[in-house]
């Protein structure tokens, strides 16, 4: 992340996050991986966000390494089974928490990347675990409104089937028959489904992705 952002240049606009440039997206995800350092170490997801402010200019690049360093250290420290909170209702291990930074660090590292005009793909693994967790975690927790029709999603390079019901947003670990299919590389899948990319097929009914990019954010 730190060597794409270098080649950017902070100033340079992050078209895939909207209004934000690559200063703006270093000092969110450094602050997000301090606060989570905190919670995996205390257990606690109401432990009060780290204070101070994030720097600006050429300072910003050591203090995102230094953050990703403290959320390593935590981790490596309590392991994926210690105990602590989230606001998933999933159990309440570090585990969940592992899963999301993973998750949300490959998502803004591509981000950068394609700032930097080098949007290489998520690894196929990690991208299919963010598809996982996002259908069935972070979806469900805020489903969207006015969307309907039933999606397929399936990956071609690594295992991973998933049948999304639009109306309610439910989504189940199976290939059944749906309205349309999203098929194509774990990375293009996850990049579509974050209004990142289209870079992927769509095949069947495709008015019921109409109005995607409109309803669902990340």
């Amino acid at each position: 992340m730190v060597a794409a952002a270098r080649s950017a240049g902070l100033d340079a606009p992050v078209a895939s996050c909207p209004g934000w440039d690559v200063t703006a997206l270093l000092r969110h995800i450094g602050k997000v991986h301090r606060w989570v350092a905190l919670v995996i170490a205390t257990g606690d997801m109401n432990t009060p966000r780290p204070e101070g402010t994030a720097p600006r200019g050429p300072d910003l690049f050591e203090w995102i390494e230094t953050g990703a360093g403290e959320l390593f250290a935590a981790g490596t420290e309590k392991g994926p089974s210690a105990p602590a909170s989230n606001w998933a209702g999933v159990t309440p291990t570090t585990a969940f928490w592992f899963r999301r930074m993973a998750n949300e660090t490959a998502v803004h590292s591509w981000d950068v990347r394609s700032a930097a005009g080098d949007p290489e793909p998520i690894e196929a693994a990690l991208a299919a675990d963010a598809i996982d967790e996002w259908l069935m975690v972070m979806g469900a927790l805020r489903p969207p409104e006015g969307l309907s029709g039933t999606l397929h999603i399936h990956c071609t390079d690594v295992a991973g089937d998933w049948t999304l019901d639009l109306g309610t947003f439910a989504a189940e670990r199976q290939s059944t028959d749906a309205d349309a299919e999203l098929r194509g590389p774990a990375s293009g899948i996850l990049l579509r489904l974050l209004n990142r990319s289209d870079e992927v097929e769509i095949l069947g009914d495709a008015a019921v992705l109409v109005d995607w990019g409109d309803k669902v954010h990340f």
